[in-house]
């Protein structure tokens, strides 16, 4: 249960980040045009694909035509929830959309001389992440989210309780009291071996697209070097529908709806250098190195709760919480990527093949939530979520495989992608392989590339967190996502 185990502390106002943002923000995809996708994003040492240049910008100086291009891509995400303790396990499909996935203008130049090549311009937008979801959960186990409400509100007076858990709780009689020692109830702690049938709709949407100036040139063809500046642009939203009912007639709770919204959006920065080193007519390795993106972000949500309990017939109580705002900033990882590639020939085919290794420590990622506010609350939310991150993530290595087969005008390409999941040997969240797909059809003044990818995650999720995590309702699920890809391309 390692993405549960922290507590927001204090009483700052700051909501939901945790690990599982800090990983939204961190984790990459390099799937922005068809033919880097239909090779399983495996560029670092071929190069001259714009969906290559947030990857290791020495690709750059590979090509060898100014060149316009533009794709889309239909995604799907399936996602199969399951709540421990319930055989209940609920499919969802999110609906396929168009998205843009990328745009980008390379122009080429030969500044002349023996040794200078080329010296190459880019300019575009590559979208390196998909938040698209769509989650349902229900079944029946022991335990209330008002549980978490005592949690937030037990040791203060009323002035002291939050106006988006705690104090909304008690505005409509969730949780009520407190008594002399500032302790409150519930009505869930009459009867606390009562099942409740619990369940819960989450819909999340966004990503982030990553505006990057590249610069690269090719020296005696022999070494390419490549300099980029990202502003990767994050845009995410959120929306949880919760709803426990009792199923005993008997029981004083008879009902618990709480709805949270929330939207993070946020600009950062990064830099990144490459080389590709063509040690033969064949033969090429490549390096690049990502700095971390540094975000500024701001966080807009707000609840609402709606409680219905029987005391002298049923009762209903309707409230909202204010509007919340928090601003603050995140840095991602380092990342390191080593690549070596072959080009050949076989017979009228022409082949290449390669293979990258990325490395990323996901620990060092750090939220900075005193950037913008000198709340004691948010001081010691800051140290907790980053020690939460030093201690549950690891590094991990990301292994991609790629090939393309060329015959005349039309291109087969296949991929395979092997991320280590940051979580490290655990057994609840986890990445799958990923496996590709793509065609191409090129002439000399255009192309056109098409690709699939298949992907599948697993993790675990709490609809809400206790100090006695063991005591949390905790649900498995397994997201799968597919996508299909179409890039154009116009070569001047």
């Amino acid at each position: 249960m390692l993405i549960a185990l922290f507590i927001i502390a204090g009483s700052g106002l700051s909501f939901g980040q945790n690990i599982q943002d800090a990983l939204r923000m961190s984790q990459q995809q390099y799937f922005s045009s068809a033919r880097s996708a239909g090779v399983g994003s495996a560029y670092g040492a071929i190069g001259a694909d714009f969906g290559s240049v947030s990857y290791n910008p020495a690709g750059v100086a590979a090509f060898r035509t100014s060149e316009f291009t533009f794709g889309f891509s239909m995604n799907n995400v399936n996602s199969n929830a399951q709540l421990k303790g319930s055989d209940v396990l609920v499919k969802t499909n999110t609906n396929q959309k168009l998205k843009l996935e990328n745009v980008g203008i390379v122009i080429f130049d030969e500044p002349g001389g023996d040794k200078w090549v080329n010296s190459n311009f880019a300019f575009g937008l590559n979208r390196t992440a998909n938040f698209d979801q769509k989650v349902k959960f229900n079944g029946q186990t022991k335990g209330s989210f008002t549980d978490r409400f005592l949690e937030r509100a037990n040791g203060k007076d009323l002035n002291g309780l939050d106006n988006f858990e705690g104090g909304l709780a008690y505005d409509v009689g969730a949780i009520y009291g407190p008594d002399n020692q500032l302790d409150y109830v519930s009505d869930y702690q009459k009867t606390p071996n009562n099942l409740l049938k619990k369940s819960q709709n989450i819909h999340s949407r966004g990503g982030i697209y990553e505006m990057v100036f590249a610069y690269g040139a090719s020296f005696q063809d022999k070494l390419l070097f490549g300099l980029s500046v990202g502003i990767p642009f994050i845009n995410y939203t959120e929306e949880k529908s919760y709803l426990e009912e009792s199923i005993d007639a008997n029981s004083v709770l008879k009902k618990l709806e709480y709805d949270q919204y929330l939207s993070t959006s946020g600009v950062g920065m990064n830099f990144k250098a490459g080389l590709i080193g063509r040690l033969s007519q064949n033969l090429r390795v490549g390096v690049s190195v990502h700095s971390p993106s540094y975000y500024t972000l701001q966080d807009d949500y707000h609840n609402e709760m709606l409680y219905e309990y029987y005391e002298d017939g049923l009762q209903s109580n309707l409230d909202g919480s204010p509007d919340g705002y928090f601003k603050y900033k995140f840095k991602s990882p380092w990342r390191y990527t080593g690549s070596i590639g072959g080009i050949f020939s076989i017979g009228e085919l022409n082949v290449f093949i390669d293979a990258d290794a990325e490395y990323a420590d996901y620990a060092s990622s750090k939220f900075n939530f005193t950037a913008y506010s000198t709340a004691a609350g948010d001081e010691m939310n800051e140290k907790d979520q980053n020690e939460n991150i030093r201690e549950q993530l690891e590094s991990a290595i990301t292994l991609r495989l790629g090939g393309e087969l060329a015959y005349d005008k039309y291109r087969l390409r296949m991929g395979y992608v092997a991320p280590q999941s940051p979580f490290g040997r655990d057994e609840i969240n986890d990445v799958m392989p990923s496996y590709t797909l793509g065609l191409g059809f090129r002439e000399w003044k255009y192309y056109i590339d098409l690709a699939f990818v298949k992907e599948t995650t697993t993790y675990g999720y709490s609809p809400y967190e206790l100090i006695d995590f063991d005591n949390e309702p905790f649900v498995d699920i397994e997201r799968n996502r597919s996508k299909i890809m179409l890039t154009f391309g116009r070569k001047f």
